[in-house]
């Protein structure tokens, strides 16, 4: 009979033991945060280095929105002061800011033959930023990879042209359609254009293609 007693009393007692042990339960009946095993790491979270760059590209992209609203808002004093002088020309070399812009300008109704608005835009076409480690993998308007490189390679070459693409250098396209869009009636030639992040943080457009 005592012997009865006694497994029947460390069985009972081996079970509040065990209760009060499981995973995640304090002594005292408090639920407690749990370690996350193998299966449940964290997510990484993002290193300085990359943050940085992240913060870089994404001031790059509100740049090029900026400059891009000016072409459509056809305001071109404000297009002006995104732009940087003297200014790349990459088929014809550097030349005066204010000679390229004021012929741009004239021709802003030729840019948007479609009376496209800028919200439009925004609403049916991405914004690409392009570093210069990445002009060998650039996407076209097609969504096909270009080696960018090799072409800028050239055309510096075939000019002569005292220029390089440095770590503060920005390919900006913005004639890229969202997923199951259509391109819009817009001149895409300028939808594309070099960037540079100035010493005192600014943006300014550095050259275009044509």
């Amino acid at each position: 009979m005592k012997i009865t007693i006694y497994l029947t009393l460390f069985v009972a007692l081996s079970f509040i033991y065990v209760g009060c042990k499981q995973p995640g339960i304090s002594n005292d009946g408090v639920k407690t945060e749990q370690a996350p095993t193998s299966d449940e790491q964290k997510p990484e979270e993002d290193t300085p280095i990359e943050e940085e760059v992240k913060d870089i590209r994404e001031e790059a992209v509100s740049f090029g929105q900026k400059v891009i609203k000016t072409m459509f808002e056809k305001d071109c004093d404000e297009y002006k002061s995104h732009l940087s002088d003297p200014f790349l020309f990459l088929s014809e070399g550097f030349v005066e800011m204010e000679m390229y812009a004021n012929e741009f300008c004239n021709e802003f109704d030729l840019f948007n033959r479609g009376g496209v608005t800028f919200d439009e835009y925004l609403e049916n076409n991405m914004i690409d930023v392009y570093k210069a480690d990445e002009l060998d993998s650039v996407y076209d308007e097609n969504n096909k990879i270009l080696n960018f490189r090799e072409y800028l390679d050239e055309a510096i070459e075939e000019q002569k042209l005292d220029f390089s693409f440095g770590e503060n250098d920005f390919l900006i396209i913005g004639f890229r359609p969202k997923e199951g869009k259509t391109p819009l009636n817009v001149n895409k030639d300028r939808l594309h254009f070099f960037a540079k992040k100035l010493e005192n943080g600014s943006f300014k457009v550095s050259g275009v293609f044509n």
